[in-house]
């Protein structure tokens, strides 16, 4: 396993005009690698056999610390932040299609030099997975694990053909207000909406350029679904899914498991759509079970 090119356990400062500067603290788990000219920017905890977790829709890594910091006695567990989002590059140019994060991905893993890798991946982080799983030739990814994750339901209008609509929606998806809303629908107990973790969800889109980021991204264009690629998995799966998710029904999940060739489905009672940070425990040691099958 190669060494990361960096590591940082002071604020991250990013000069937003030349009045104001935008801090976010750091951890001494964060690195940052360059992967296709891009800063990538991922969580390291513990050691033993890699597990890469990658998070949901204007998420990032500390959505995944505590389930992290709980399989860290026996795994290297690397959590990303997907480009564009939390601290990774803020970009407008590069390719941040699903398939384009999941190339970056299988790069990730090649750059790192990890094999016999678990990946896992939340919500959308379940598409980029996916695509990482599709993609990875060598093969690196020896196992899937998809949690809530959305290949049935339609993605939503043809956003380019309305060229403002992809900042506006971002703006307004990035407003302190909605976004503490949007949070709550994803918890089975929304009283986890603490403003603590609203905070963590807040604070990197307040960096420079991530309002242009989330809008480059929500112009791209995809699929109107992703459907056609649970049928395409070939490694190993284990589908995680919250009883309760008000995001994406349990009849998905079924639906998943029945189109992956070698998937396992494992259903979470009480539990919403943020499994991750709602059952941290619960996740962890599903994973931990997995990885030891």
């Amino acid at each position: 396993m190669r060494e990361p090119s960096a590591t940082l356990a002071e604020p991250v400062e990013a000069t937003a005009t030349p009045q104001k500067t935008v801090s976010i603290p750091m951890n001494t788990h964060s690195h940052f690698i360059s992967i296709e000219g891009l800063q990538l920017h991922y969580e390291l905890r513990g050691s033993g056999r890699p597990l890469v977790l990658l998070h949901g829709f204007a998420g990032a890594a500390h959505a995944w610390a505590e389930v992290a910091a709980e399989l860290a006695s026996d795994h290297a567990v690397y959590a990303l932040d997907l480009v564009g989002f939390g601290l990774s590059d803020k970009t407008t140019q590069a390719d941040v299609s699903l398939a384009g994060h999941g190339r970056r991905v299988v790069a990730l893993l090649e750059a790192l030099d990890l094999h016999d890798v678990t990946l896992a991946g939340h919500s959308m982080g379940g598409v980029v997975a996916a695509y990482a799983a599709i993609a990875d030739q060598q093969p690196r990814i020896a196992r899937l694990a998809l949690l809530d994750a959305n290949f049935y339901r339609r993605n939503g209008p043809p956003i380019p053909m309305l060229p403002f609509l992809p900042r506006l929606l971002a703006a307004r998806f990035y407003n302190p207000k909605a976004r503490a809303a949007s949070l709550r629908r994803c918890f089975a107990n929304p009283a986890l909406v603490t403003p603590e973790r609203l905070e963590r969800y807040l604070a990197p889109t307040r960096l420079p350029g991530a309002h242009a980021a989330l809008a480059a991204f929500l112009a791209t264009p995809s699929p109107a679904t992703y459907a056609a690629l649970p049928a395409q998995i070939s490694r190993p799966t284990l589908i995680l899914w919250g009883e309760a998710d008000a995001i994406w029904p349990l009849s998905d999940a079924q639906r998943l498991a029945q189109a992956i060739p070698n998937a396992r489905l494992q259903i979470i009672a009480e539990a919403g759509h943020m499994l991750p940070e709602e059952r941290p425990l619960e996740v962890a040691q599903a994973l931990r079970e997995f990885c030891g099958e």
